[in-house]
């Protein structure tokens, strides 16, 4: 039985049988790892990104199976999910309920009414959307009440 250090003395290094001296092959590694890893870091958010999008597809055709009938609801939410990340959406429980809200009034966000307070001055984008859903569900609970 061989041990894994006899291998090495009988197998030549994969760098010494591709040409390349092993300060080169170690200098390419380590200038090219941190690229890879970005890439492997961006192709990891973007999967990540997708599967959150889809999950609060899900999540909102089951509370509304209309919305199964509609074929742009993915693409909608995805869209929705890169311009709140672009307004400065961070927190995914922030992002989850702007993309429900999506669900079910589109463009909502691009109303002038709404993109003009996401936009004001003097509070983040975070805030100011944590207040929008509390004016909704205090109107909601209002409609509730009339009923």
């Amino acid at each position: 039985m061989r041990r894994c250090g006899s291998l090495e003395k009988t197998n030549p290094s994969p760098v010494l049988l591709a040409g390349i001296g092993e300060r080169e092959a170690n200098a390419f590694i380590t200038r090219s790892m941190p690229e890879n890893a970005d890439r492997q870091q961006r192709e990891i958010s973007t999967s990540n990104e997708h599967e959150f999008v889809a999950a609060i597809r899900d999540d909102a055709i089951s509370a509304n199976p209309k919305l199964g009938d509609d074929p742009t609801l993915l693409h909608r939410l995805a869209d929705a999910y890169s311009d709140a990340k672009r307004m400065g959406l961070t927190r995914d429980v922030l992002l989850a309920e702007f993309l429900h809200l999506e669900a079910q009034i589109p463009g909502f966000y691009r109303k002038p009414v709404i993109s003009k307070w996401l936009e004001k001055p003097g509070a983040s984008i975070e805030d100011r959307f944590t207040d929008l859903l509390d004016v909704l569900l205090k109107e909601a609970e209002r409609a509730q009440e009339v009923r």
